[in-house]
């Protein structure tokens, strides 16, 4: 949906070019800093690197911006650009962030999930197909608003169903301590990070790899 309406693409334009294209270098490097390596061979290049654009655009805070996101900042360089429809638009897909869901059922087209970051029941416009979901897998994606609709991000991942319990062991716990934004999104990167040192070493069990979760 973020493509369709193009939005994103002009976020992502903004968040590239002129004083922010140093940015997105030093920002590139956190990001796989905070998930793991990548490599051009990977079979998950085009999905991390996709990742990576949405976490960089939503969720960077700029320092050198009153720590503002490329996002927040792109909407206010084009406010004069944009009537007030599109700019509320824009202004809900900004509002988007990543969490990891408990997969329920697909029907209709819709995606019924539990989030486990806040344990709160939505239901997402999802236009593919997704091939082998099973009830409890668990996804990392981001839910986006846009009209009164919610829509699933154009990039998300299904966790390793091994590490299924600690995943939600380690969810539980972030629901107690009532984590914010930054701590959410820090747990969102550690599960991603865990789950790519999976994919890299298939011959290591996933529960022993995602035991560092709980350490």
């Amino acid at each position: 949906i973020l493509m369709i309406h193009g939005h994103y693409d002009t976020m992502v334009q903004f968040a590239s070019e002129g004083a922010l294209a140093e940015e997105l270098s030093r920002a590139k490097a956190e990001y796989f800093e905070r998930t793991g390596e990548l490599f051009d061979t990977d079979e998950q290049f085009e999905r991390r690197m996709a990742s990576f654009l949405e976490w960089y655009v939503f969720d960077r805070s700029l320092a050198d911006h009153n720590g503002l996101t490329p996002a927040r900042l792109c909407i206010d360089a084009h406010r004069e650009r944009f009537d007030s429809v599109e700019l509320a638009r824009m202004e809900e897909i900004a509002s988007s962030s990543p969490s990891l869901f408990e997969f329920r059922k697909l029907k209709k087209q819709r995606l019924h999930v539990i989030d486990l970051l806040t344990y709160t029941r939505h239901s997402g416009f999802e236009r593919r197909e997704p091939a082998g979901l099973d009830t409890g897998d668990i996804l990392e994606s981001r839910l986006v608003p846009y009209d009164g609709e919610l829509y699933f991000s154009e990039v998300w991942a299904v966790h390793p169903r091994e590490a299924r319990r600690t995943i939600l062991r380690v969810a539980k716990a972030f629901r107690k301590s009532k984590g914010d934004g930054e701590a959410r999104i820090d747990l969102v990167h550690r599960v991603a990070r865990l789950a790519n040192r999976c994919e890299r070493y298939k011959h290591v069990d996933p529960k022993q790899i995602f035991e560092e979760l709980v350490a």
